[in-house]
């Protein structure tokens, strides 16, 4: 890959002559870098049977639209497959968003990062290890 800067130098010199602000030119680029992101993450998640819900993960600061707020799932909660599909990000320019699956773990499967043991429900939809002595 190449940098945000590389890559608005390329969209400028493409312009053929055309007056482009630069700034504008950035902002479809981060725009679409996200969307690509987003989509080929998408891509894998869609594959993955253990994938039941989703996360909607706003960067929640002073830059963040109206529309991620409300789509956070801190604010919402969780979504099905369906529902992710009609917002996946970016909803709208310099979008900082991300979706986040929620993985379906059986008790004895082993954690992904290496981590073995068994999950032990602590209420609600959140497990803790059991470390296996």
């Amino acid at each position: 890959g190449k940098s945000i800067n590389a890559i608005v130098k390329m969209m400028n010199e493409s312009a053929l002559g055309y007056s482009v602000d630069s700034h504008r030119l950035e902002v479809i680029a981060r725009t679409n870098i996200n969307k690509s992101y987003n989509e080929s993450r998408m891509q894998m998640f869609r594959q993955d049977k253990r994938i039941k819900m989703y996360y909607y993960s706003a960067i929640l600061d002073n830059r963040t639209s109206e529309v991620c707020k409300l789509l956070d799932s801190s604010q919402s909660g969780l979504y099905t497959p369906q529902e992710i599909e009609n917002i996946i990000p970016p909803n709208h320019f310099q979008c900082r968003s991300v979706v986040i699956p929620k993985y379906i773990v059986k008790e004895d499967d082993n954690i992904s990062d290496g981590i073995s043991g068994k999950l032990e429900p602590t209420g609600g939809d959140f497990y803790r290890i059991k470390k296996e002595k």
